[in-house]
């Protein structure tokens, strides 16, 4: 039997090369957005965990945190508690430093105004972790400890709420808790038209940043994934 050979002409192969970089082109910017995403979600759950643990640690040599002080003037005693549980490695207070150019955004584009580059509140407290972590500290006077944590760092875009910057909070009859724990899928502040200053509650719950569906199925009674 005859064999026929099968040639390409420079044409072809040119043009077949000019097809998959454009497919390439398309699909590789989606691919790495999603990973980018899915990265956040999974440091956000390891911020919470890493939090939580500190505090556990902390209140085997220190005594129960509801004693540890919730006033203003307790600030850097309660710090100091938590700097070697958590491997702080850089501290900032009153002063900037630990926040990059303190320049944060919601979810929606609109700037956040409520943190800056000295952190949140008065006194202003913002530490560094030896994870790459950028954290503000701020205590809500006879209320209870807010956590800000920027997982990707404050020096690194996007410095967006409910991307790479989530909000804990510790109460003393709750514990800690991710912001928006207690909110409903028509009241929570996230998705893409809202603040994002409560989506640490679905990134805990759902482990991504796919808000929107979410909302809408749990809105809708579906059991969502």
């Amino acid at each position: 039997m005859k064999k026929t050979k099968v040639a390409f002409t420079m044409a072809e192969i040119l043009i077949t090369l000019m097809i998959i970089g454009v497919i390439a082109a398309m699909t590789i910017p989606s691919l790495q957005e999603d990973a980018r995403r899915r990265s956040y979600a999974v440091a956000c759950k390891k911020a919470f965990s890493s939090l939580s643990g500190a505090i556990s640690m902390a209140e085997l040599e220190y005594g129960d945190m509801k004693r540890w002080g919730l006033t203003d003037t307790d600030t850097t005693k309660v710090l100091d508690r938590f700097s070697e549980k958590m491997n702080i490695t850089k501290t900032c207070y009153n002063k900037s430093g630990c926040l990059g150019k303190g320049e944060f955004y919601q979810l929606n584009g609109a700037k956040y105004t409520s943190l800056n580059a000295n952190g949140y509140g008065s006194p202003t407290t913002a530490f560094e972790t030896a994870d790459g972590m950028s954290w503000v500290f701020d205590i809500q006077p006879n209320s209870h400890y807010m956590f800000f944590v920027d997982v990707n760092t404050a020096n690194q875009a996007p410095n967006t709420l409910g991307e790479d910057v989530f909000l804990f909070r510790w109460y003393p009859d709750k514990g800690l808790v991710p912001e928006g724990y207690n909110k409903t899928p028509s009241n929570i502040a996230c998705g893409r038209t809202k603040t994002g200053v409560e989506c640490a509650a679905l990134v805990l719950r759902y482990g991504d940043l796919n808000y929107d569906k979410h909302i809408k199925d749990e809105l809708a009674g579906k059991k969502t994934n």
